[in-house]
């Protein structure tokens, strides 16, 4: 019998994960209808992580991050085709 290989896990830092939570809301059916979502830093996620983040995505063509009140970031974007 042929050992199998080891199969190597993932692991990602906290700026990946906190991408990933908001890649789902962004990609919800709801969000993807009305080309907007609206975030809030998770209470465990970094102050740095949160700010990396919508710095990154004001940098995006296409892509319009507002701040709210409460510090949630309003994003919407615009269609490929507009």
């Amino acid at each position: 019998m042929v050992p199998s290989k080891p199969v190597a896990e993932k692991t990602f830092g906290s700026y990946e994960l906190m991408g990933l939570r908001i890649q789902k809301i962004v990609n919800s059916h709801v969000a993807q209808k009305t080309r907007s979502a609206i975030v809030s830093k998770g209470i465990h996620e970094l102050d740095e992580d949160w700010n990396q983040l919508l710095s990154d995505l004001e940098e995006t063509d296409g892509v319009k991050v507002s701040l709210t009140e409460n510090g949630a970031a309003k994003i919407t974007w615009q269609s490929l085709d507009e």
